[in-house]
């Protein structure tokens, strides 16, 4: 395989500045939105990073012990 062992990081802002730039005006759109609406919590039910978290973990394992 001709893969280098690292990877510039010039190289990798290059290919990945687009998404970003998007993440970080959606951050800074929902801080804004936070600060002039004056919630006073986002609650996140702890099912929801349970049940990702699970499927994140299971799929990486289903796929190694498949080959």
């Amino acid at each position: 395989m001709l893969v280098k062992k690292n990877i510039p990081i010039v190289y990798i802002l290059g290919k990945s500045w687009r998404e970003i730039n998007v993440i970080t005006l959606c951050a800074m759109l929902m801080a804004v939105w936070h600060e002039h609406d004056r919630f006073t919590r986002i609650i996140i039910p702890l099912a929801v990073p349970d049940i990702s978290g699970t499927s994140i973990l299971l799929v990486p394992s289903f796929r190694s012990n498949a080959k």
